[in-house]
């Protein structure tokens, strides 16, 4: 699914539709598809003031009940009471589900959420992105990542192998 350019996106995989000093909120594509087929959604009242990632309401599905976090502070001016009867619909359509309307308080905070071309979902970590957190993870350099084959370390196969001094080694693209 195409994320849709006039919206902002945050980390936390809502988008926010801005019209002047008004914010509609979702959750995005790729945030429906990890909490599977969702059952009921809990909304704030209208007139709630929330901060930038203040929780505002859950999203329930059948594999787990997750937050709803405001991409901006403001005031909840309303909800969209139609999720309230089919909540279902937010699978079938995330970008056209809004969530709630809000009020900005502070314009200057969408300044920090992503445009539809610098997210793209979970699929935006580059290969460079992808040996620097393995080579922190190894406590080594990514240029040592990148250029040669690490092994793992070896383990007894089990504790009757340890035993008796049997271990095994693969390399790591085996496991």
């Amino acid at each position: 699914m195409a994320y849709p350019a006039g919206f902002k996106y945050t980390k936390d995989h809502e988008w926010i539709e801005l019209s002047g000093d008004r914010g509609k909120v979702g959750i995005t594509d790729f945030a429906q598809q990890q909490l599977g087929d969702v059952v009921y959604i809990d909304f704030p009242e209208v007139g709630a003031k929330l901060k930038q990632g203040q929780s505002f309401g859950t999203i329930e599905s059948v594999k787990a009940v997750s937050e709803l976090y405001s991409p901006v502070s403001g005031e909840v001016l309303e909800v969209n009471t139609a999720l309230k009867d089919k909540p279902e619909v937010v699978n079938s359509n995330p970008h056209g589900s809004w969530m709630i309307v809000l009020k900005l308080t502070d314009p200057s905070e969408t300044g920090r959420s992503r445009h539809a071309i610098r997210y793209s979902g979970p699929t935006s970590v580059s290969a460079t992105t992808t040996r620097s957190r393995q080579a922190s993870f190894f406590g080594t350099s990514s240029k040592t990542l990148a250029g040669t084959r690490r092994t793992r370390h070896t383990r007894p196969r089990s504790r009757r192998a340890a035993s008796k001094g049997c271990s095994i080694s693969k390399p790591w693209s085996a496991i």
